[in-house]
This record gives C-alpha cells, sequence and structure tokens, in this order.
C-alpha cells in the first residue's frame, strides 16, 4: 500500500472516529445551531422543501442547501441534534480529504497529510465540524472555488474554471452572496498584483452566471415584490453597518480570534506570513495569503462580529501553518525558538484553564461571596453535578504540549507534531463529553427543558427580554401552534398587557425580572439563571 492511500485511509479512520461521536450530547444552542435545525424540521412538517421558514413563515436571510443537507440527515436520524449536526461531520472528512488532496497536488503526499493534520488538530476548525452551524459547508465550499479558479490561472484548462463556478454557485446556495463577495475581492487583488487583467473577464462570467441559481431558488421559493427584495437588501445592509443584536466589538477583533482560536496553527502561520514578501506573487502560498487578510479585513470592517464570521480564514490559515509545519517535521528547517516557546506558554494557559475552571466550578459554593453580581451568582448557584473527571480535557491537553516540547528538542520532529495535533484534537473532543453538557447546564438547559414540558399542550410560550428559537424546536411549534410560539415584541406586549383565552407561559432572565414586576404574572419557579412565569 503506498503512502497516499494509507493517508486517505488515516484521514477516513480519525474523521469517523473524532466527528461523528457525541454529537447528541448536548441541545442545539441558540441562535444559529437551533435556527437552521428548525428550519430543516419545518421542511419536514410541511413537506415544503422550496421555502426556507421560521415559525412557518418565510425566511428570507438563509439559502436552503445545507439546510437540505440537515433534513436528509433527520430523514435518517430523526429528528434530533445529532441529525443537525451530523452533516459537518460529513464536511469535516471532505475538508481533511481536500486538504491532502490540494496539498499533494501544490507539493507532495506528506504535504497534503500535514495540511490535513494541522487542520485537524486545531482548536475552532475541530470543534466546527461538531456543531450544526452552516460555515464549515460554506468555507469549503468558498475555497475550494478559489482553488480552481488558481488553477485555470496556472493551467489554463476551462474544466477547471467550470468546478469554479459550480462549487462558488454552491457557496451562494449555501449561505448567500457573501460567499460570492469573499471569491470576487480575494480573486481580484490577486490578479491585480499579478497584473493578469485579462482575466477578469472570466470573473465577470463566474460572477454573473453564478448568482443565477440563487435567484432561480429565490424566485421559485418567495417569488418576486418590491417588498421582498427591500427587505432582503435591508437585511444585508443591516448585518455590514450595524452591530447586531449586540455582537459588536473593535476591527480587530476578527485578528484575536484567530490568533487565539485556531491554535496551534496560528502560531505556526506566523513565520511564513512575516516573510511573504520574499514568496512569488503568482504562487499558491500568495494566493492563501490574500484569502487570509481579505477575510480578516472585511469581517473586521463589518459592524456585526460574531466568532465563525471569520472561519472562512482557518483553510488558508492552516495551509500556511502546514507549509512551516511540513518544513520542520522532515527537517528542512527548524523551528524557531520564539516559536516553540509561544506554543508551549500559550498552550499551558489554555490547558490549565481547562484544569481550574471544572476545579472552580467544583467548589463554587466557597466562591459565592465573592461575586458581587445577583445574576452571575444565581447561575452559578445552578444544581449542576461536577464529577471532577471534567479535567480530563486540560491535563491530556497538557500532557501532550509537554510529550511535544521534549520531542522536538531531541529533534524528534515528525513523532512530536503528530502528538501535538493529536492532542488538541483530542482534548477538544473530550471537551464536547466530559464539559460541553455541564456549560449548558449554566446558559440555556433551564429554558429548554421547560418549552420541552410544554411542547405538546396548547399554550402560548414567549420568551422575554431575549431573542431565542428555542421554543420553536424544543417547543415542537406546528402550523397549528405557531401562533402559540411568540417572537414579535408587539405581541408580547399584547400578552403582558391582557387577558386572553389560553395560558400563557414568559420565560425571562433573572437579571430582567425586576424591569416586568409591574404585570400580573406569577412565578412558577426560578433555575439556573432564568424565571419563568404564567399569567
Amino acid at each position: 500500500m503506498n503512502n497516499s492511500k494509507v493517508y486517505i485511509f488515516l484521514i477516513f479512520f480519525i474523521s469517523i472516529a473524532f466527528f461523528t461521536p457525541f454529537l447528541g450530547s448536548v441541545h442545539l444552542f441558540d441562535w444559529d445551531e437551533i435556527n437552521f435545525a428548525e428550519s430543516a424540521r419545518e421542511m419536514i412538517v410541511t413537506r415544503n422543501y422550496t421555502q426556507v421558514m421560521i415559525n412557518f413563515e418565510p425566511f428570507h436571510e438563509k439559502p436552503p442547501l445545507f439546510i437540505w443537507m440537515q433534513v436528509f440527515s433527520m430523514k435518517i436520524f430523526g429528528i434530533n441534534e445529532y441529525a443537525a449536526r451530523f452533516p459537518n461531520a460529513v464536511v469535516g472528512l471532505f475538508t481533511l480529504l481536500f486538504a491532502f488532496f490540494t496539498g499533494k497536488r501544490f507539493k507532495d503526499v506528506d504535504f497534503g497529510f500535514t495540511w490535513a493534520l494541522v487542520y485537524f488538530g486545531s482548536l475552532l476548525p475541530f470543534f466546527y465540524f461538531k456543531s450544526g452551524i452552516i460555515d464549515p459547508t460554506f468555507n469549503l465550499f468558498i475555497f475550494s472555488a478559489i482553488v480552481y479558479f488558481y488553477y485555470y490561472f496556472n493551467e489554463q484548462k476551462k474544466k477547471d474554471l467550470f468546478i469554479s463556478l459550480i462549487l462558488i454557485s454552491l457557496a451562494i446556495l449555501t449561505k448567500g452572496p457573501v460567499g460570492l463577495l469573499m471569491y470576487i475581492i480575494s480573486i481580484s487583488i490577486f490578479l491585480i498584483f499579478n497584473k493578469k487583467f485579462k482575466y477578469f473577464l472570466q470573473l465577470f462570467y463566474v460572477f454573473v452566471l453564478s448568482l443565477l441559481p440563487y435567484l432561480l431558488w429565490y424566485y421559485l421559493a418567495f417569488g418576486y415584490s418590491e417588498e421582498i427584495l427591500e427587505k432582503f437588501i435591508y437585511y444585508h445592509i443591516k448585518l455590514l453597518t450595524t452591530g447586531d443584536a449586540g455582537h459588536s466589538g473593535p476591527f480587530y477583533y476578527h485578528f484575536i480570534v484567530v490568533l487565539l482560536g485556531v491554535f496551534p496553527a496560528s502560531f505556526f502561520a506566523l513565520p511564513v506570513i512575516s516573510k511573504i514578501k520574499k514568496v512569488e506573487n503568482n504562487s499558491f502560498i500568495f494566493i492563501n495569503f490574500i484569502l487570509l487578510f481579505s477575510v480578516l479585513i472585511v469581517f473586521g470592517v463589518v459592524k456585526t462580529k460574531i466568532l465563525h464570521y471569520s472561519s472562512l480564514a482557518y483553510l488558508p490559515l492552516t495551509f500556511l501553518a502546514a507549509v512551516y509545519v511540513n518544513d520542520i517535521m522532515f527537517k528542512l528547517k527548524s523551528i524557531s525558538k520564539a516559536n516553540k516557546i509561544a506554543v508551549l506558554v500559550y498552550g499551558v494557559i489554555i490547558s490549565l484553564a481547562l484544569i481550574v475552571f471544572p476545579i472552580f466550578m467544583y467548589n463554587i459554593n466557597n466562591y459565592l461571596d465573592l461575586i458581587k453580581d445577583n445574576f452571575t451568582r444565581s447561575i452559578l448557584q445552578s444544581q449542576v453535578y461536577w464529577s471532577g473527571l471534567e479535567i480530563i480535557p486540560g491535563m491530556f491537553l497538557l500532557l501532550g504540549l509537554i510529550f511535544w516540547f521534549f520531542l522536538i528538542n531531541r529533534e524528534y520532529e515528525l513523532k512530536g507534531f503528530y502528538i501535538l495535533f493529536a492532542s488538541v484534537a483530542t482534548s477538544v473532543f473530550m471537551f464536547m463529553y466530559f464539559l460541553a453538557p455541564q456549560i449548558e447546564q449554566y446558559t440555556q438547559a433551564s429554558p429548554i427543558e421547560f418549552y420541552q414540558k410544554y411542547s405538546s399542550e396548547k399554550v402560548i410560550i414567549a420568551p422575554l427580554g431575549f431573542k431565542s428559537y428555542a421554543h420553536y424546536f424544543y417547543g415542537n411549534v406546528t402550523p397549528q401552534s405557531k401562533i402559540d410560539r411568540v417572537t414579535n415584541d408587539e405581541i408580547k406586549n399584547y400578552l403582558l398587557e391582557n387577558e386572553v383565552e389560553k395560558k400563557v407561559y414568559f420565560v425571562i432572565k433573572d437579571n430582567k425580572v425586576k424591569k416586568y414586576a409591574d404585570y400580573n404574572l406569577k412565578l412558577l419557579y426560578s433555575k439556573n439563571g432564568f424565571s419563568f412565569f404564567e399569567k
């Protein structure tokens, strides 16, 4: 068996072993995970697979491709958390395979596997394959579309341009025109640096043709009216110019997220980035560099700052890291002392945080008097069982870092990096099993439990003071009961101020309870930072 087949087998094995277990170990998280899963559930309930809906009303903000993937998964596994997250586990496999084959084409099979290993063994890239959000699928389509345009640029094969067109069309059908924006910006900058202006004609053709499937779907799903068009344009302008629902931050927000969140790849990419002036403008390294900084700058300008908005940066960043790591693993260069120390120090900080946090929570009653904020104190007083085993992910990561540092200092670079990336991936994997369920108890488990309790009853449920999709998915909303699962603020105010025939239940965060003290609400109980009222 040649090296290529061995590497492909390993990629299949680690993808199945690491990406598929424990996908249903915690509830879906508000907003994004529940939003997409609920749209998929409503497609199944209505058997209307053309429209994307929320609370059985047209939802214009997201195209259907990822929702269709979730629908297919739910047809196999049922309507549950596992099915909602399973598509990204499959996308994780394809992402690692794409990295392998692209790296193989760029250099050789060893480099291809190195790139797949670096991506697999970095914190946020691994974590997102265990989620139910759109971005891993979206990012793979955009990145692969850019790669195939690069192939066309170098080899002049029209089939590569056609493949690029298909892939970016799929990206647009996954999350919308922002995918085309990143594609056009990155390739345009690349062409300008290379003074190859004749390719802008092909880029224009791709721009026009790639929008056609999306526009056709939109017309078939929602028809056309000036009101719909205005809402669509207004939504995207709002997203670019305002901080959505409190998700705002400074320009450098995503630079920090990528540096600290894509550990350790981000640290290994820095030496390559620092020497980018020595790289040829027409190289694959350069176009990855352009894409990386295009993402960081564009989403730095965008007012809405959400963690996964910069996740498209993970593929080019891990590629740049793989260039450096591969040279060290195969003794083409030595790792710098500064880089080695930086990885060790930051890795130890993460490890200690993962160890200290569960110990702190296990002994939280000893520290409650030190916490002045009443809301924080009420959340921390939640009845959550900590066994002590929650320190295992942090301990495992710490041991992996120590072994890596020991081995590279003994010039066993290949074994050292295998251990480093495997330990990072394994620690995130164990985090999902040992720590994520406990953390969820403090954040959203109690309202979800409440929604599930009343999911089969004809009652009105409204979260007050916060936006949520959880009462749709876990409240098992139907076309007949959609009026009873309230998000609209005007309807909430009407329910507060007027008597209605049905029972009305309000879910309020403890720090917002005083705001509604003047209304005739009966407290049922409080749990984990939430209070539940009946009117």
